[in-house]
């Protein structure tokens, strides 16, 4: 029953709502969004910007996750186990970046759009390598606006060559 619900409540969303939900995912970002938002009709300048806004929505919700919430769940085996995982990977992806490079570094790492990188690694990087705050902000932005650039271009062609 409550399954049935869920499907029918899908279904009645708008495809904005989609596309900038799926922007909003780690493992979507603007990778899903932006097909999804062009498929749907969205128009390209359209798509680009509502999944490229929707995804910089990211950067203060995860800061504000480390900020506020990592040390409490931090207790738990279970999350330790599959954090300490994740930022061991982005450690070894960010030094060559991030560390090096600091700010301009987190542009590059952010803005190559392909999995594990985006908005939500971004942040963790520049949580791990303490980069400035205000520098992080502006330099993941900067970096989503250039991967929603990338894939908005790749998707365009896909999309116009499947329909």
């Amino acid at each position: 029953m409550v399954f049935e619900s869920v499907v029918e409540f899908l279904k009645n969303l708008d495809p904005s709502v989609y596309s900038a939900l799926a922007s909003l995912t780690p493992l979507g970002e603007l990778r899903a969004g932006i097909p999804i938002a062009l498929a749907s009709g969205h128009r390209l300048w359209d798509a680009f910007w509502l999944c490229t806004i929707a995804n910089m929505l990211v950067i203060p919700i995860a800061f504000f996750f480390f900020d506020k919430f990592h040390n409490y769940f931090i207790r738990f085996k279970r999350y330790e186990r599959l954090f300490e995982r994740y930022v061991t990977k982005v450690r070894k992806k960010g030094e060559k970046w991030v560390e090096k490079y600091g700010a301009p570094g987190l542009i590059l790492f952010v803005a190559i759009p392909i999995p594990g990188s985006g908005a939500y690694t971004g942040c963790l990087a520049a949580w791990i390598f303490n980069v400035n705050r205000k520098h992080a902000y502006i330099s993941i932005m900067v970096g989503v606006t250039i991967a929603g650039l990338l894939v908005t271009a790749i998707a365009a062609g896909i999309v116009k060559g499947l329909f």
